[in-house]
């Protein structure tokens, strides 16, 4: 139980770390994505808070996946508020968009 405890409360970390993020993007079709990245990443969270017991099934989607996400999301929000606008770091956020398009 411990377990299960702990892992819940990183995944809940992470969301935290994916909506403080998503918050700093603007631009349409991608906030939409996240809103959507965001919808599924609550409604996960919502169904292991309600079954406890399946959080060791979901170690692969806390610990990677969400975790993945979060670290996307707040690379691109630092990218963008770099102001930068190189070739080397539009592609980065090029690459950001498309990693937050997978994650959906």
């Amino acid at each position: 139980e411990a377990f299960s405890a702990e892992r819940l409360a990183q995944a809940e970390a992470d969301l935290g770390r994916m909506e403080k993020a998503a918050a700093d993007i603007c631009q349409g079709t991608l906030k939409e994505e996240c809103g959507e990245l965001l919808r599924l990443a609550r409604s996960i969270l919502n169904y292991l808070r309600e079954h406890p017991e399946k959080i060791p099934g979901a170690r692969r989607y806390i610990d990677y996946y969400q975790e993945t996400a979060a670290n996307v999301l707040e690379h691109y929000t630092e990218l963008r508020r770099t102001g930068l606008d190189t070739p080397e770091t539009e592609k980065l956020l090029k690459q950001s968009e498309e990693s937050i398009r997978t994650l959906r």
